[in-house]
């Protein structure tokens, strides 16, 4: 139920230079955050070739404490481990099949 999350500021420069090379793997989303049970659910809505797509995360202080969530029955599977669901596996490979 844990990963580490990295974040860095780059250049302008870095930046196109980057996303030149992501020509035809970008992901296209809209994320809404939305206040539930004293959390923030974060709710991205994927367009392009991912339309459908939506997947939701909510950050803990502790694994006990996403444990203990009781979450609105909206919410669907749990793909935090599932390597399919990172961005640049959708980018690349698209929606993944149901499984």
């Amino acid at each position: 139920m844990s990963r580490e999350e990295k974040e860095e500021e780059i250049s302008e420069d870095k930046f196109l230079t980057f996303w030149r090379d992501t020509k035809k793997m970008r992901v296209e989303k809209i994320r809404y955050k939305i206040p539930f049970s004293g959390k923030i659910i974060e709710l991205d809505i994927y367009a392009g070739n991912l339309e459908g797509l939506l997947l939701a995360e909510i950050e803990f202080i502790s694994e006990k404490e996403a444990h203990d969530f009781v979450g609105p029955g909206w919410l669907g599977k749990e793909v935090t481990y599932d390597e399919r669901y990172k961005n640049r596996n959708l980018a690349v490979n698209g929606i993944p099949a149901l499984t």
